[in-house]
C-alpha cells in the first residue's frame, strides 16, 4: 500500500478492503404521516451526506496539495460529483413531496356539516376521507390518533 492510500485510509477512517453488504428493507406500509417523517428523516440524510462530503472534500484537497499524486486529484474530482448528485437529490425530493403535496389537494367543491356539542379533537392538521353514507375518518398527522365522525344528512361534495 503506498503512502498515498495510506494517508487517503487514514483521512476517510477505512481500513482494508471494501467489502460490499447486502441489507434487506423491511416492507412498510404508507400513510400521509409516514410520508411527512420519511421526508423529514430523508432531507437530515441529504443534508447528513452532503455536511459529510464537503469535509472529505476539504481533507482530500489538502492531500492532493501535499502530495500532487495523480490519484487524489481523481478521488477529489469523484467527491465533488457525488456531494452534487446528492445536493441534486435533495432537489429531486423536495420537488417529488411538493408533487405528492398537490395531488393530494382537493380539486372539488365540498360541504360538510358536523354536529358538535360534544366533539373534541386534538390540535393538529388532519387527513379526511369521506365515505359515500357520509361517515369521514380523520387521522391526525401528529399524533396516532383517527376519528370516525358521522357527517348531517345536509352535507354535500363533488366527485
Amino acid at each position: 500500500m503506498s503512502k498515498v492510500d495510506q494517508k487517503l485510509d487514514e483521512l476517510l477512517d477505512i481500513q482494508g478492503e471494501i467489502v460490499q453488504a447486502e441489507k434487506s428493507l423491511p416492507i412498510v406500509s404508507s400513510n400521509e404521516q409516514d410520508k411527512g417523517n420519511d421526508y423529514k428523516y430523508s432531507r437530515e440524510i441529504f443534508y447528513g451526506l452532503v455536511e459529510r462530503g464537503q469535509d472529505a472534500i476539504e481533507g482530500i484537497l489538502d492531500i492532493a496539495k501535499e502530495s500532487e499524486h495523480p490519484r487524489v486529484y481523481e478521488v477529489a474530482g469523484q467527491l465533488i460529483k457525488t456531494v452534487g448528485e446528492t445536493t441534486e437529490k435533495l432537489i429531486d425530493l423536495q420537488a417529488k413531496m411538493k408533487e405528492l403535496d398537490k395531488d393530494n389537494s382537493c380539486k372539488n367543491e365540498f360541504n360538510f356539516v358536523v354536529s358538535i356539542p360534544n366533539l373534541k379533537l386534538l390540535p393538529g392538521d388532519y387527513f379526511v376521507s369521506i365515505s359515500s353514507k357520509l361517515i369521514s375518518n380523520w387521522t391526525n398527522s401528529n399524533y396516532p390518533v383517527d376519528y370516525f365522525i358521522a357527517l348531517e344528512k345536509n352535507s354535500s361534495y363533488s366527485v
